[in-house]
């Protein structure tokens, strides 16, 4: 299996954000919900399926890009080479007469 580029994944979890937000709109956009009345059937399931949608979208988008945020920096450090420990300068000691 091939896996995706973390672009690939933001980008879908993008588009399924902007879908879960058209269906939890288009109920009151489109106009099939009845002003001022219960709501109908077809405007409590898009309201669910689309805050859910949107819900999972956005916390998948949050946990790729926390993901590959911390695979960046681990190749950061793993291509740094290790800093040896500083060393102390030897203390200056004035004798009179020298």
């Amino acid at each position: 299996m091939i896996p995706f580029a973390p672009r690939v994944h933001a980008i879908v979890s993008l588009l399924f954000a902007a879908v879960g937000m058209w269906l939890v709109v288009a109920p009151f956009t489109v106009g099939y919900q009845p002003q001022g009345q219960d709501w109908v059937t077809g405007t409590r399931n898009d309201l669910i399926v689309g805050a859910v949608l949107l819900v999972v979208s956005l916390a998948v988008l949050i946990i790729e890009l926390t993901l590959a945020v911390r695979a960046r920096l681990r190749a950061v450090a793993a291509a740094e080479p290790e800093r040896a420990a500083p060393v102390e300068a030897p203390a200056m000691t004035v004798t009179p007469g020298s």
